[in-house]
This record gives C-alpha cells, sequence and structure tokens, in this order.
C-alpha cells in the first residue's frame, strides 16, 4: 500500500467548501470543522468559498462546475450528511 506524507499548507491557495442545505444542523458543523482546518493550515478565510447547495444530489454538480473554474482554487471540498 502506498503512503504519502507531508505538510498540509493552505498559504497563497484558493479552496471552495460545498455544503448541503438540506440536515443543515448537521453539514454546517461540517462546514465549519473544514473552514476551521483550512484556516489553522494556513488558509486565509478571505480566500476560501462557501458554496451552498439544495441537497446531497446536487453536491456532484456544484463540485464539478467548480472544476471548470479550478483555475481560481487549488482544492474543493463536499459535505453533505443524509
Amino acid at each position: 500500500m502506498a503512503e504519502f506524507s507531508g505538510i498540509p499548507e493552505g498559504n497563497f491557495k484558493r479552496f471552495a467548501v460545498v455544503g448541503s442545505r438540506f440536515n443543515e444542523s448537521v453539514t454546517r458543523a461540517l462546514v465549519d470543522g473544514a473552514l476551521d482546518c483550512l484556516v489553522r493550515h494556513g488558509a486565509a478565510v478571505e480566500d476560501v468559498d462557501v458554496i451552498w447547495v439544495p441537497g446531497a444530489w446536487e453536491l456532484p454538480a456544484a463540485a464539478a462546475r467548480l472544476g471548470l473554474h479550478l483555475h481560481r482554487g487549488h482544492a474543493r471540498a463536499r459535505r453533505g450528511a443524509a
């Protein structure tokens, strides 16, 4: 099994986090956790876009759409709960 290690650094990078409004009491905590992790690893809050979609069904489409504009960002994360 391959094992990778490194030091995650978010300095001078752009990120997007996509969250589902369905079951928002759960997904809000997931998005907040993702934001906290990014900031703890050096990402600036203004370099993180948070996009909310109606439900988990829309998460892959929103992430794919972000992929078309990946030149603006370095990473994206999806957060949803059933």
